[in-house]
């Protein structure tokens, strides 16, 4: 599948959703910027204690990648740690309207044993220069690794962004949502997952 196609793909599935949200009202409700906004909770069938994959409750797989600043990432370094695991792309408006949530958030919580980790699906960008552009625009500090093949977002099945993970410092996944998440949803989810 090319790029392009790979894009309409992930947009017609992102706006899908959005609107099989609004049309059967979701349970859960958050707040960005003031305005109402729905988060697809991802179900979830029974996960087994210990098992790796990508379901709450399991293991988080691990993930080897560079990041934006072409240093070697590795999620296994950050066990013991409650992560939030984030899937975005420069050109995507709802990561835009999360970013300076994400930013605030990781600014007082990073001296409090949390990271943000936003994978960039580097293989839907049209170039690696771009995201530079957008790092430094939203000045963020947090660390951004590179999927450039799309290996990792495969293994994650990210069909619509945003999407993340948040994963307790024994590495078990405790929320997936898809959509915008707000710095209030971050922080009330993240003391559940301490």
């Amino acid at each position: 599948m090319n790029w392009k196609l790979g894009l309409v793909v992930v947009l017609c599935t992102g706006i899908g959703l959005f609107l099989y949200n609004e049309y059967k009202g979701s349970n859960s409700t958050n707040y960005l910027n003031g305005n109402k906004i729905h988060n697809e909770q991802v179900s979830t069938k029974s996960a087994s204690k210990g098992e790796v994959g990508i379901l709450e409750g399991q293991n988080v797989p691990n993930i080897q990648l560079e990041t934006l600043d072409g240093k070697a990432f590795n999620l296994k370094d950050y066990q013991g740690k409650t992560v939030i695991l984030n899937f975005w792309a420069t050109w995507c408006p709802p990561c835009k309207a999360e970013m300076p949530d994400m930013q605030k958030f990781y600014e007082e919580h990073k001296n409090k044993n949390v990271e943000i980790i936003a994978v960039n699906l580097t293989s839907a960008e049209k170039n690696k220069e771009d995201i530079k552009r957008f790092t430094d625009e939203y000045g963020i500090t947090f660390t951004v690794p590179l999927d450039k093949n799309g290996e990792i977002s495969n293994q994650f099945n990210v069909v619509s962004i945003p999407s993340s993970y948040l994963i307790d410092d024994k590495g078990v996944i405790r929320r997936h949502v898809v959509g915008p998440m707000s710095y209030n949803w971050m922080v009330d989810e993240v003391k559940k997952a301490q």
